[in-house]
């Protein structure tokens, strides 16, 4: 998701996140994004991705990482203070396929527990 997601209009917002993810999570995600701004929040910061394996089987991929989410996570949308923080090493899963267009677009994330 780029930093700029939760600023742009709906449509763009589509736009923006049909580019990369699969139309499903696409819609989850903007789903879950009005939600949160109907609840005075937004999504701030930036997170850094430690990427310690790749899986390819065929048109599936599974990218393992160690998410830096430290500097990220949810703010009043009115205030834009903080209100929650990420960990410095969130273990994430991400599910990528490849579309007919022959791009990659994540499928699924998950968030196993433990510790990376």
């Amino acid at each position: 998701m780029t930093h700029s997601l939760p600023h742009l209009p709906g449509e763009q917002r589509s736009a923006e996140l049909t580019a990369v993810a699969v139309e499903r999570l696409a819609a989850t995600m903007l789903q879950n994004l009005t939600a949160q701004q109907d609840q005075g929040l937004t999504p701030y910061g930036e997170t850094h991705a430690r990427i310690s394996a790749v899986q390819i089987d065929g048109d599936r991929a599974v990218v393992t990482d160690c998410q830096d989410a430290s500097r990220s996570g949810q703010a009043e949308l009115a205030t834009g203070q903080p209100r929650t923080v990420g960990i410095a090493r969130n273990p994430v899963s991400g599910t990528l396929e490849r579309g007919a267009d022959g791009a990659w677009r994540v499928a699924r994330i998950d968030y196993p527990h433990g510790s990376c």
